[in-house]
């Protein structure tokens, strides 16, 4: 996001990707970590991924509890006026259903359509070649193909356009670069 700040007017790039296979847990500290590299960066996590794996021998609210004691600029749904009343907690990380799906892809239709985001990832290139609307109105990647950067990207670019105003840096600064080179 930091080409989005104030008189730059550039979009969002992907800049760090961690891919594999982990356990949940681990994977989420390692974001974790990640965030913290880029400066505290705004952390979404998804938050019903891990609850649907029953045998991962954790509970998601557990742990987005011990995150938070230690990275707070993370993303949360907003509770309902009763919840709060009633002094809740957040509801840490973002919702990934049929509607919330849908509305984060039809966004990141745009944004490609309108070239709002820079990608560098041929991978994520390849998913965003396979991903489709199925025959029963779902959406996702054709058989055998992932689109797990699909999804990503799209609540990445969600996020940046539609969750948070533009970056503003605190000593209002502005990159400078030279054409010239010194050998």
């Amino acid at each position: 996001r930091y080409w989005m700040g104030a008189e730059m007017g550039g979009k969002p790039e992907v800049v760090a990707e961690w891919s594999g296979h982990i356990i949940v847990r681990y994977f989420i500290w390692i974001a974790v970590k990640i965030a913290k590299l880029y400066n505290d960066a705004f952390l979404v996590i998804e938050s019903n991924t891990p609850n649907s794996i029953q045998d991962s021998g954790f509970i998601m609210a557990s742990v987005f509890e011990e995150i938070a004691d230690v990275y707070t600029n993370m993303y949360y749904r907003q509770s309902s006026p009763e919840d709060i009343r009633l002094g809740k907690p957040k509801k840490w990380g973002f919702n990934t259903n049929r509607t919330t799906k849908t509305q984060i892809c039809t966004h990141h239709q745009v944004v490609l359509a309108n070239d709002m985001y820079v990608e560098r990832s041929l991978d994520a290139v390849n998913e965003h070649d396979t991903f489709e609307v199925k025959l029963d109105g779902t959406i996702g990647a054709v058989d055998g193909c992932h689109d797990d950067r699909v999804i990503t990207r799209a609540l990445g670019c969600w996020i940046c356009y539609k969750a948070l105003d533009p970056p503003i840096f605190a000593d209002d600064r502005k990159l400078e670069y030279s054409t010239t080179t010194t050998i």
